[in-house]
């Protein structure tokens, strides 16, 4: 059964324990879903497809329009962290703002018992760092298909001032898209920024990313702009041409 940690004492408790087996300690709702449970009279709870440090990630159907969907809901407890629940937001907004064919598509966006969730193209397939965790390195040709198509999302999203930041081969998804079984859909806008914002949401010095793919002035905490995700690119496409990070 799978478990968090307690929110006194640390130690795991099971997801469905009210409380913890070490301290007592009474725990907070995990918001865990279960399959068949309807949001908002339109989509049903299939499954969990994953869960992250600030998110739950589910399969569900669009019971009207009879269409698989991912929905993305905000973890409950941390719904009193304001910079949580602002990216959160934030990635509502900037995802649905860019409209391209190798970025995950956004439908809605909602609230469930105060919980907010977003709902997003169901996207079957394998992660790219997992293909390359199985078959290692890329033949060239290969590599170059989806590096191109990775690019120009790149492109499109830079275009309108935003800046991904974890660009990385585990939110990169390979589908199939009729005859092309390598079709790029780039996901996890949660930590976008948008060049022309004021507010920041990452306090001075703090690195915000994934270590193999920072580059050097992210790793310093300093002002970042679409040539931080230029050098992830570039980790990356050492990587499927190796089969590992520089």
């Amino acid at each position: 059964m799978p478990s968090l940690p307690c929110t006194a004492c640390r130690g795991l408790v099971p997801e469905a324990a009210r409380f913890c087996p070490h301290c007592g300690t009474p725990q907070a709702s995990s918001g865990i879903l279960a399959p068949g449970t309807m949001l908002d009279g339109r989509y049903r709870i299939v499954s969990r497809l994953g869960q992250g440090g600030m998110s739950n990630v589910y399969l569900a159907r669009h019971e009207r329009l009879e269409r698989d969907v991912a929905i993305k809901f905000l973890q409950p407890q941390l719904l009193a962290d304001t910079r949580a629940l602002t990216r959160f937001m934030r990635e509502a907004r900037i995802s649905s703002s860019v409209a391209h064919r190798n970025i995950v598509e956004v439908y809605d966006f909602g609230a469930a018992d105060r919980v907010p969730y977003l709902v997003m193209e169901h996207v079957p397939g394998i992660p790219l760092d997992a293909e390359i965790e199985q078959q290692g390195a890329m033949r060239l040709e290969r590599a170059a298909h989806v590096l191109a198509q990775i690019a120009d999302a790149l492109v499109a999203a830079h275009a309108l001032d935003l800046v991904h930041r974890d660009l990385k081969p585990a939110n990169v998804m390979l589908t199939r898209r009729g005859v092309d079984g390598d079709f790029v859909k780039i996901l996890d806008f949660g930590l976008a920024v948008s060049t022309k914002d004021d507010a920041r949401l990452t306090k001075a010095g703090e690195v915000v990313g994934t270590p193999h793919y920072l580059s050097p002035e992210a790793w310093e905490g300093r002002g970042i702009d679409p040539r931080s995700d230029i050098y992830a690119f570039g980790v990356m496409a050492f990587e499927l041409l190796t089969g590992r990070v520089p």
